[in-house]
């Protein structure tokens, strides 16, 4: 049986901050750091940090982000089973943003008619 991982609400990261790690090629260009050096100064953009293998985790706000917009501005190529992998993130982040933005419904705190 698999265990499940409990998150306690207090320490988990707000619905539209989300962490994505992207595959860049084992060598970096001279302008894929340039580039990458820049997005860490866009806002959205909260944390850059290297993951082995010429791969970089990406902490963004999906509400100004997502994820083909940064493939786009890496100039990272999408190929094979990494473009359904962007689709997938993309219809993620676009759903997580469109939450993030609602009010929660009070149906649960009315009492019930008499």
């Amino acid at each position: 049986m698999a265990r499940v991982k409990k998150t306690d609400p207090a320490t988990s990261p707000p619905l539209w901050q989300v962490r994505r790690v992207l595959a860049l090629g084992r060598a970096l260009s001279d302008e894929q750091r340039t580039r990458l050096n820049e997005l860490g100064t866009q806002e959205g953009v909260l944390q850059i940090e290297p993951v082995h293998g010429g791969r970089v985790a990406v902490t963004y706000d999906v509400r100004v982000w997502q994820y083909s917009r940064l493939l786009n501005w890496l100039q990272a190529k999408a190929t094979g089973f990494s473009r359904w992998r962007a689709g997938w993130y993309d219809n993620q982040d676009s759903n997580l943003a469109a939450q993030s933005t609602l009010k929660a419904a009070a149906c649960c705190n009315t009492p019930p008619r008499a």
